[in-house]
């Protein structure tokens, strides 16, 4: 998971920078490149908030190339730069993209280090929404090494408690801001029982907070997409088009297990 935008994507280099990337994303010059950067910040060089963005962008280019061994090494220099800077904001962002190629590797280590840093962080912040976001990565990597055991449902009835938190946010007037990541990183139900009704409930409590905080964050956007809504749904009761046809629904196991 990749923090920068696509502002920041479209900012033009400079010379040295676009050396730097290039580097980064070089196999054989990848490694020599990294240090030379962590030497850079040790000594307390002029170290850019233009050469953090390089990193995240080279991050995001391994991960795309499926090499996530590098990425992994980029992002544990990236979150230590996070947590020395004291940006709650930003370690947090930071440790999503470790764990997040971390789990990609799918290897037993790599998955017993998320589940490390996961029961470590959910300690020390309050945030509900980066809890929510843990739990779901520390379930899941629990799930892989383990299967279905007593650490992993425990875990799951803090997940639903956190959920429920939620949704007693709804009928609050102001919603936090980073509720957005829910969306993002694309929480799901996790199947110790078979109880679609509940756990669409929980999907639509996050979605719900999650659309909310976009819609704070991009009010503009909103209001242009409500607009054109509005205009489909009036075309449609003045022409009395056809409703879609519903037939009572499947298990969730079910649905996700069909061909």
């Amino acid at each position: 998971m990749s923090v920068y935008t696509s502002t920041d994507l479209a900012k033009k280099l400079s010379v040295r920078e676009e050396k730097v990337y290039s580097n980064l994303i070089d196999l054989d010059k990848f490694l020599i490149q990294l240090d030379d950067l962590k030497k850079l910040y040790e000594n307390q060089a002029a170290f850019s908030q233009e050469l953090i963005l390089i990193l995240q962008r080279a991050s995001s280019q391994w991960q795309s190339r499926q090499q996530f061994c590098n990425a992994e090494l980029i992002e544990v220099f990236l979150w230590q730069i996070a947590v020395e800077q004291g940006s709650t904001l930003k370690n947090m962002d930071t440790l999503l993209s470790l764990l997040g190629s971390l789990e990609k590797q799918s290897s037993p280590q790599n998955l017993r280090k998320v589940v490390e840093l996961s029961e470590k962080y959910l300690v020390q912040d309050n945030h509900i929404s980066f809890q929510i976001i843990l739990l779901h990565q520390l379930i899941k990597a629990l799930l892989n090494l383990y299967g279905v055991s007593e650490k992993s449902i425990s875990y799951h009835l803090d997940f639903k408690k956190l959920i429920l938190e939620c949704f007693k946010l709804l009928d609050s007037n102001s919603i936090d801001l980073d509720y957005y990541k829910l969306i993002y990183v694309g929480i799901t139900s996790f199947y110790f029982f078979d109880n679609p009704r509940n756990n669409n409930v929980m999907r639509q409590t996050l979605a719900q907070l999650g659309l909310r905080s976009v819609q704070s964050v991009f009010t503009p956007e909103t209001e242009i997409y409500r607009n054109k809504i509005h205009k489909r749904l009036s075309y449609r009761v003045h022409h009395k088009l056809t409703p879609r046809l519903k037939i009572g629904y499947m298990t969730d196991f079910l649905y996700q297990h069909s061909v």
